[in-house]
């Protein structure tokens, strides 16, 4: 027994040791594994709507109509002072005028060729019971295969124009145009069908802009549409206890939707019937435009202050641009169903810009709009073959809103070509402005060229009684 301990002992004092000196194992290990899961989900979604509208009153206490439809074109017209009327000048001017008005205000100023402007106001309204009002404006505007060859010695402005110190302590519904460019299409519709007691709300504009296979070549020319200490201290069109009823709107969407998202049942009863309705067609075909050593410039400036109205403005010291600011309104005084309709469709195909030397370009809205409240919608553009469209739609004392719009855009064919010593600077500013507003400002600014731009925008809201 002591020897066989003895040699345990041994063996294991060896093995002991043994295990000391071992420096580097290395161990390979294979693994196969295979693994099948499988997941079984079931998703059931339901949701169910239905919408039962009743109406119990007839439009049979009376009428109030308007309708306002405007053509206007320019067709196969010519305006050449290349080596025949050069270093012309034009200057617009409009100074310490067009103050202290009530109603409807409108200014058209255009020291540019080939030039459409308007301003458009439709109101049908009615104090009578159970009335029906439908107010419709159609305008269409349109240049065509005209040619513009002006050369003139570049370093000075050759043409402005210029609202100063004017249509200020004005109230009701303001509309400006400003043109010193070229086959510029600019229009401003304001379509109104309101009532005390209506039982029917239409208001219907349709707009066509068109430039269509012009030609503009513009050497050295300088053009500045400038708007300074003007436009300001307006009162205001609509009572301001109207705007509350955005809260009241803000709540009804938040339960529609969440009644919605539960899946329920609406019974709806409405009193009365609106209908906004607006087509619009605008287009740059097939227009050709050459620039060398020019300056546009587009300016508002101290201007616009503790305004409250509606205001609308176009300013275009390019060429060919199509600019529009459509507001439509409809109010009735009861739960009414609103249908808002808008059919658009821009186009802007086969046009080719030119440019060579020196090129400025500047739209520029400064120390503007300060303590104004209302709708404000403005177009600048010292660019050239832009289309700029803002568009207000206004539905008040609506229970419900159906909506259906159609927007297109159709875009090719469009070259803009720039020589070697082309020389481009392009601004578009906006400061020190709007400090202090309140309500609806819509602004477009393009000192580019071919852009299309639109601003859409409508609100429909049930009134409150404040008390």
């Amino acid at each position: 027994m002591k020897k066989l301990s003895i040699l345990i002992t041994a063996a294991l004092f060896v093995l002991s040791m043994t295990a000391v000196a071992m420096a580097e194992v290395d161990v390979d290990v294979s693994i196969n594994k295979d693994k099948n899961i499988t997941v079984n989900e079931t998703v059931n979604i339901n949701k169910n709507i239905s919408i039962r509208v009743s109406g119990d009153k007839e439009s049979n206490g009376g009428a109030a109509e308007s309708g306002s439809h405007v053509n206007a074109s320019n067709i196969v017209t010519f305006n050449v002072s290349d080596g025949y009327d050069a270093n012309q000048t034009k200057h617009d001017l409009i100074k310490d005028s067009v103050t202290s008005n009530a109603g409807i205000t409108h200014v058209n100023q255009s020291a540019g060729n080939m030039n459409n402007q308007g301003n458009v106001v439709g109101i049908a309204f009615t104090p009578a019971e159970d009335s029906f009002a439908q107010s419709q404006a159609a305008v269409d505007q349109l240049n065509a295969i005209n040619l513009v060859n002006i050369t003139e010695e570049y370093g000075y402005v050759q043409k402005t124009d210029l609202i100063t110190n004017s249509i200020n302590d004005n109230r009701g519904i303001v509309g400006v145009n400003q043109s010193v460019g070229n086959a510029n299409n600019q229009h401003n519709v304001v379509d109104l069908a309101i009532g005390t007691d209506v039982t029917v709300a239409m208001a219907e504009a349709d707009l066509g802009q068109k430039n269509a296979a012009n030609r503009v070549r513009e050497v050295g020319t300088w053009k500045t549409d400038t708007i300074s200490n003007s436009i300001g201290a307006f009162l205001h069109l609509f009572k301001e206890g109207h705007l509350r009823g955005l809260r009241v709107l803000i709540t009804a969407l938040i339960l529609l939707l969440s009644a919605r998202a539960f899946g329920a049942d609406f019974s709806l009863h409405f009193d009365s019937f609106q209908e906004s309705s607006l087509v619009i067609n605008i287009g740059n075909l097939k227009n050709t435009l050459e620039e060398s050593d020019t300056s546009h410039s587009s300016i508002i400036k101290d201007s616009y202050k503790d305004n409250m109205g509606l205001f609308n403005l176009n300013q275009a010291s390019g060429s060919l641009n199509n600019q529009s600011n459509i507001a439509i309104i409809t109010f009735t005084p009861g739960k009414s169903l609103s249908d808002i309709q808008l059919d658009y469709l821009n186009e802007s195909t086969d046009n080719t810009v030119r440019y060579s030397g020196i090129l400025r370009r500047q739209s520029i809205i400064e120390n503007s709009f300060d303590n104004s409240k209302g709708l404000f919608m403005v177009n600048q553009s010292p660019g050239n073959l832009n289309q700029q469209s803002n568009i207000f739609i206004f539905s008040m004392g609506s229970a419900m809103v159906l909506g259906d719009s159609e927007l297109g855009a159709k875009t090719g064919g469009n070259v803009i070509e720039y020589a070697s010593d082309a020389d481009v600077e392009r601004k578009d500013v906006l400061k020190n402005s709007f400090s202090g507003s309140a309500g609806v400002a819509i602004i477009n600014q393009s000192s580019g060229d071919l852009n299309i731009i639109r601003n859409n925008l409508a609100i429909s809201f049930s009134r409150e009684t404040v008390k």
